[in-house]
């Protein structure tokens, strides 16, 4: 298997995606918006997430059991939402 055959696995389902875009969007919104605490919540959500067991996948589309089923994902997004926060902050410009 070559490098570039793993980036295929990434995000590859709905639950893992949701949970990604779930992460970037929090820990983005709470960098930004200087709520830092927010991310240590949802770090703490998600880590209490990975702990237990998984459930069973909706039937549906239900955003929270896709998240509790991959953690792994919100946690990722968080730190990349951070990171695009702190960036966004920091060259934040008053108009």
């Amino acid at each position: 298997m070559t490098r570039t055959e793993h980036l295929q696995e990434f995000a590859n389902t709905t639950g893992e995606s949701h949970a990604f875009g779930v992460g970037v969007g929090l820990g983005f919104a709470a960098v930004y918006s200087g709520r830092r605490e927010l991310v240590g919540g949802a770090a703490a959500v998600a880590w209490a997430a990975v702990r237990s067991e998984r459930p069973a996948p909706a039937s549906g589309q239900d955003i929270l059991t896709e998240i509790r089923r991959e953690p792994q994902y919100l946690l990722g997004g968080l730190v990349a939402g951070a990171v695009l926060g702190a960036i966004a902050r920091a060259t934040k410009r008053d108009l």
